[in-house]
């Protein structure tokens, strides 16, 4: 007798623990006049002597071409537009560390950032001559 059975092995990483940020859930203060392509963080993860993290923003209302923020494969939060504080002036963005493992580990920080206003609005007087 013979019989075929189709079997399905899943080689798994030796890497059992998931991404540790080395700052988790920091407040940074940018002014809304920042220019587009600044620096405002460097965020790093540290899962392993031999894991490769990558970074994404997880917070879908940061997401797309308008978005305002953008992480880049080193950990940097970069400001990708025009930032305005009285438009939005209180930032949350959830940082996702995630290893190239498979299965994959992942952890999440919380980052939040505050506008701080420009004199960007002159005030005006309604009345042209002051008694």
């Amino acid at each position: 007798l013979h019989a075929d059975v189709p079997v399905e092995i899943y080689v798994m990483s030796a890497l059992d623990q998931p991404p540790q940020f080395e700052e988790r859930d920091s407040i940074y203060f940018i002014e809304e006049g920042s220019p587009i392509g600044r620096t405002i963080a460097q965020l790093s993860a540290f899962a392993g002597p031999d894991a490769r993290i990558q970074y994404k923003i997880a917070s879908t209302q940061y997401s797309g071409e308008d978005a305002l923020f953008q992480i880049d494969e080193s950990g940097r939060v970069i400001i990708s537009n025009h930032l305005d504080r009285e438009v939005q002036a209180l930032h949350k963005l959830m940082i996702l560390a995630e290893t190239d493992t498979s299965p994959a580990l992942n952890a999440y920080s919380e980052l939040t950032i505050q506008v701080l206003d420009d004199n960007d609005h002159s005030p005006e007087f309604n009345q042209i001559l002051m008694k």
